[in-house]
């Protein structure tokens, strides 16, 4: 009896589990329309570019988001010191960001530890490399975990170390956020 009572409250365990990862899954957007890719550009309707470039206002799901700079750099500096990446030789390509939320709640930017309907960020290089944002704790600019009231805009900035010999090369880069299997990228170089 305890072993079949133990084997119903863990299965039911695995459903809630499973169906929480899969809430946003269903028919409607949150206005109550049918679907849509949710990757739209302000300036053109039609299929959504390769890539976007710095300046331009791109929504994907309930946030729009644009790039406005991007540099290589040694650390990044602040009030207290200065962030310096961790492997001799490499630096940092800071990226500056701004965000609104559209949607109807506060919502985290970038959380550090995302489910499929939260944005998370990759950089692309050359021939399928990848690189994941590093995050700078502690450090006021940084969107990661950026709580962003709705109809609320936040600037800031997201950091990739990166070796010496991608930030000299001239190959191209790219930053790409995703949420729930939609993605937008825009080029930086």
């Amino acid at each position: 009896m305890k072993k079949r009572l133990l084997m119903l409250v863990l299965g039911l365990f695995i459903c809630l589990s499973m169906a929480s990862c899969f809430r946003f899954g269903g028919g409607t957007q949150g206005d109550g329309s049918s679907g849509g890719s949710g990757v739209e550009s302000e300036k053109e309707p039609g299929p959504a570019p390769a890539s976007y470039s710095m300046g331009e206002k791109v929504v994907l799901k309930d946030w729009e988001i644009s790039v406005t700079e991007a540099r290589i750099v040694e650390s990044i500096p602040t009030e207290y010191g200065a962030y310096s990446p961790d492997e001799s030789g490499d630096k940092y390509l800071q990226v500056f960001v701004t965000v609104t939320n559209n949607g109807k709640k506060a919502e985290r930017f970038m959380p550090s530890v995302s489910v499929w309907d939260d944005v998370r960020t990759k950089l692309h290089y050359g021939d399928g490399y990848e690189f994941s944002s590093t995050v700078l704790l502690g450090y006021e600019n940084d969107m990661h975990d950026s709580t962003i009231n709705p109809l609320s805009s936040r600037a800031g900035e997201v950091a990739f170390q990166i070796p010496e010999s991608v930030a000299s090369d001239s190959g191209e880069l790219l930053i790409e956020f995703r949420c729930s299997g939609d993605s937008v990228k825009f080029k930086l170089r």
